[in-house]
């Protein structure tokens, strides 16, 4: 039973870890179209991910 236990609270706390990273603005420009669309990083266990929003949508919200 203790081992079932501990191995629900792994799972869960590495579920939970993952939400804890945030999207870091790294750059703002106006793409072809005049939109403003904004860069985003996140540093996910050492590995970075890299997004664009239009209208400088924050993906953290």
């Amino acid at each position: 039973m203790k081992a079932v236990v501990f191995m629900v609270l792994l799972a869960v706390s590495a579920f939970a870890y993952a939400h804890v990273h945030q999207w870091v603005l790294v750059d703002s420009f106006e793409n072809e179209q005049g939109v403003k669309t904004c860069q985003w990083m996140c540093d996910y266990s050492g590995q970075k991910y890299f997004i664009e929003t239009t209208n400088c949508w924050n993906p953290n919200d």
